[in-house]
């Protein structure tokens, strides 16, 4: 997300983690996301900045699953308004 900061860049993927939990896949039921971001730096490359969004992918699935995680930068969980977090 270009232009975004990383607490652009969370409230954005919790949206869509939110959405996503709530909605019914009829048969399927409900299914739920994790969601890893990264932030770039001035020293970040593509390769670099998939291998901390995926680790911080990893990271929320370590810390059960359904959440959002930013790599190596704590992020405030604010819920959104009008929305519950887990």
């Amino acid at each position: 997300m270009p232009e975004t900061d990383q607490h652009g860049a969370y409230a954005a993927s919790e949206r869509v983690r939110q959405e996503i939990a709530e909605t019914n896949l009829g048969h399927a039921g409900t299914v739920t996301t994790s969601i890893g971001i990264a932030t770039a730096t001035a020293h970040s490359t593509p390769d670099s900045l998939l291998r901390d969004a995926d680790t911080a992918l990893y990271e929320a699935k370590r810390a059960g699953r359904n959440r959002t995680a930013h790599h190596d930068k704590p992020v405030p969980e604010a819920p959104l308004p009008g929305k519950m977090t887990p």
